[in-house]
């Protein structure tokens, strides 16, 4: 199941409540999204983790400060990754299949124009960049 905590409907309603009438109903993993815009998020994850042993819980949130602030309830419960988002490159070559090329810093500074030459000849990037901007 996946959920979005920052939905409003849990303004009103219990994380728990949910996810133990999905557990009790034979749900086995959980996908939580944008987890520190719910009010005692780590807790209730906690709870999660040793009232549904078998429960397998993934949970993101875009706030980092938010998520290593909650660290201390969820030690030896939960592995932390950082998922840091696509360079706008990286983006282009998984939306489009392409095999952009990387650059150092030196390169690009010695042969901008070539470079940029060389990206136009595959694509438009403008055409792509708000895309990138909200999902990349």
């Amino acid at each position: 199941m996946y959920l979005s905590l920052d939905n409003i409907w849990f303004a009103d309603n219990r994380l728990f409540e949910v996810v133990d009438y999905f557990v009790k109903r034979g749900g086995t993993h959980l996908f939580l999204d944008e987890v520190h815009r719910y009010p005692f998020w780590s807790t209730e994850i906690k709870n999660l983790y040793d009232e549904y042993p078998s429960l397998h819980v993934v949970f993101t949130g875009s706030s980092l400060l938010e998520l290593s602030n909650a660290r201390g309830d969820l030690s030896r419960r939960a592995l932390v990754y950082e998922l840091s988002g696509f360079s706008f490159r990286e983006y282009l070559n998984f939306e489009l299949t392409l095999r952009l090329s990387s650059y150092s810093l030196d390169q690009i500074l010695a042969d901008h124009t070539t470079i940029a030459e060389e990206i136009l000849r595959s694509i438009t990037p403008y055409a792509h960049f708000d895309s990138y901007l909200e999902y990349g």
